[in-house]
């Protein structure tokens, strides 16, 4: 899902790229004379920041000129692999006021998308700001901008209007009262949420317990993946976001399949997959397999299993109650000298 979505991005960002590109411009521009040249030349490096760079470059977005000075880094990286791709870095030594311009048009497109995304961007605020920007811009005095083109202005906000229509709709599909999950918080400062799936179904209820309980079991699978589906999704509005991203302990059976919707390494980050601390020994097979996927664990520790807790592996990430966590405080130092995390239940409530 999270693919589909950043191929998206990137057919966003030629099309405002495209339409920047009447905006911005050079006297004289010898890198490209056609339309057609500079989207073969853009739709390359857009692909290639998009890819390494689209989650990157969240902050400063209420500042179009930080933003910018920020991110034009990441876009002058992606024209260099663009070049060495292209074996070729002809126009990055020869045409240095056309790289700079075509990094602007890149990092204005950027700017212009990040800055109105659905989840916690605004439309009319980045619209006021843009004038700020160009006048930036015009002051380079490498740039011709056309401060008062009032007409392509206004083309490219139309279309910004419109993708965010449609990627509001995206999101709203996900907002299902009947099928949600929700993240307790189980400790602050970073955030760790315990991933839970709710659903219901009008009317069942009334129907026989014993029918209940056998549909349930037989559709377990499936709500598995539409929880790890929900999941990614919040993931996804997160990394769009401002916020601190969290970290989601999930608890699902031990099977591969069930984590398709996670295997994402912007996704898998986030993530970490519970099982007891007594069951390693047993799941061995199934945590090496998941560990060379990229995914990570957490083990939980039952309150009376202090004693037999015996470490080896640096780094653990170990669930415990508060109770525990007092209980063999004077432990806890050497443990963590370690490189144990543990992460203590001292929350409960809901995201």
């Amino acid at each position: 899902m999270i693919n589909n979505y950043l191929t998206k991005k990137k057919k966003n960002l030629l099309e405002y790229a495209k339409t920047l590109e009447e905006l911005i411009t050079l006297e004289n521009n010898s890198l490209w004379k056609k339309k057609e040249e500079f989207v073969n030349i853009a739709k390359d490096v857009i692909d290639l920041y998009v890819e390494d760079y689209y989650f990157d470059n969240n902050l400063h977005r209420d500042n179009p000129v930080e933003y910018s000075n920020d991110n034009i880094n990441s876009v002058l990286k992606s024209m260099i692999q663009y070049c060495k791709n292209a074996k070729s870095t002809y126009f990055l030594q020869e045409k240095k006021n056309e790289t700079f311009l075509l990094s602007v048009i890149i990092t204005t497109s950027c700017y212009v998308d990040i800055s109105t995304n659905v989840v916690d961007g605004d439309f009319l605020a980045t619209k006021k700001k843009f004038r700020y920007l160009l006048e930036y811009l015009q002051k380079t005095n490498i740039l011709k901008v056309y401060l008062n083109n009032s007409r392509v202005i206004k083309e490219l906000f139309d279309k910004v209007k419109e993708n965010n229509n449609k990627e509001e709709k995206f999101f709203l599909a996900f907002n299902d009262p009947n099928s949600y999950n929700t993240y307790t918080i189980y400790k602050t400062k970073p955030n760790y949420y315990f991933v839970s799936y709710n659903y219901t179904i009008p009317g069942l209820e009334n129907d026989d317990v014993r029918l209940v309980q056998k549909a349930k079991e037989e559709k377990a699978e499936k709500f598995c993946r539409v929880s790890m589906e929900i999941l990614e999704i919040e993931i996804l509005r997160e990394l769009i976001s401002n916020r601190e991203i969290g970290k989601y302990i999930v608890s699902l059976p031990c099977k591969e399949s069930l984590f398709e919707a996670l295997d994402d390494p912007r996704i898998k980050e986030h993530v970490l997959l519970l099982l007891n601390y007594e069951d390693i020994k047993d799941k061995q097979n199934y945590i090496t397999k998941m560990e060379n996927k990229g995914f990570s664990f957490v083990y939980e520790l039952a309150d009376e299993a202090g004693d037999v807790f015996t470490p080896s592996d640096k780094d653990m990430k170990v669930l415990v109650s508060n109770n525990w966590f007092r209980r063999y405080q004077e432990k806890i130092g050497t443990w963590e000298k370690q490189g144990i995390v543990f992460i203590v239940k001292n929350k409960e409530e809901e995201k």
